[in-house]
């Protein structure tokens, strides 16, 4: 019976390191979401729902939102929850951007936003295809 117990304790804890190791290189499935491109994917959102009052000559809450810089500010790269910008967006602050009578970002381009902080929200670009 003893014996029986050890090899259980020990298939257990081989089993704890083994899933420990295998978080280790992507702990929160990072690798599996898609690619989120700053010009491509982000800038076009933050141009159409946020640079009205945030950029063009107008930062309301001192924020420009019309470049990389100016959004690296509102941001810490791979946590979302501590964004300024995603907790903006997503009602986690006092308000509510973009604020009414404009209509609240989609799941989806709030999922965007979310994904490309987790990548660490990198001044990327997206590939150019290959020429034919």
């Amino acid at each position: 019976m003893k014996m029986k117990q050890s090899r259980l304790l020990a298939g257990f804890f081989v089993g704890l390191l083994l899933l420990a190791a295998s978080c280790k290189h992507d702990p929160q499935g990072i690798d599996q979401l898609e690619t989120m491109y700053y010009d491509t994917d982000i800038q076009p959102i933050l141009n159409a729902h946020c640079t009205m009052c945030h950029g063009n000559g107008r930062t309301d809450g001192d924020v420009d939102l019309t470049t990389y810089a100016g959004v690296s500010e509102v941001l810490v790269p791979g946590d979302p929850t501590k964004s300024k910008l995603y907790k903006t967006i997503t009602a986690k602050l006092a308000v509510l951007m973009p604020p009414k009578p404009e209509e609240p970002l989609s799941q989806a381009l709030r999922t965007k936003i979310y994904t490309w902080i987790l990548q660490d929200a990198p001044n990327n670009q997206a590939p150019v295809p290959a020429a034919k």
